[in-house]
């Protein structure tokens, strides 16, 4: 039902699978 990803860690919401929101993801999983 969503054309993009979205990953949810604790609090924060990233949607999308750019670059950008991924690193930002993964910065925030291992934080």
């Amino acid at each position: 039902f969503l054309k993009r990803p979205v990953i949810l860690v604790e609090d924060k919401i990233f949607i999308g699978n750019s670059k950008k929101t991924v690193a930002a993801a993964k910065e925030a999983i291992h934080s």
